[in-house]
């Protein structure tokens, strides 16, 4: 399954952001685990490379990195290692998909 670029789940992150590559991990295992491609359902944005992605951030009323938009549900600071919740959302969010 191929998503349209818009409903993508979102990473904000950086090459050098330790908690962007936890995050990434636990969002890649829950899409793993459900069947479904990293790649085919997660844009990243790296902040340091793409200046739109850091306005991104600004509109979202934080600096901070990763940031996890997963359908209307906005993950950030300590919310972007808590695997219940990236869970939660995620499930939610492919419910919506179909």
């Amino acid at each position: 399954m191929v998503i349209d670029l818009r409903n993508k789940i979102k990473l904000y992150k950086s090459s050098d952001c330790l908690k962007c590559s936890a995050a990434k991990f636990i969002i890649q295992r829950i899409l793993i685990s459900k069947g479904f491609s990293y790649n085919d359902f997660v844009e990243e944005k790296d902040v340091k490379m793409d200046r739109d992605a850091m306005a991104d951030l600004l509109m979202y009323d934080t600096i901070n990195i990763p940031l996890i938009i997963i359908g209307n549900r906005i993950l950030k600071d300590e919310d972007v290692t808590k695997e219940q919740l990236i869970k939660e959302a995620i499930e939610e969010w492919l419910k919506n998909l179909n």
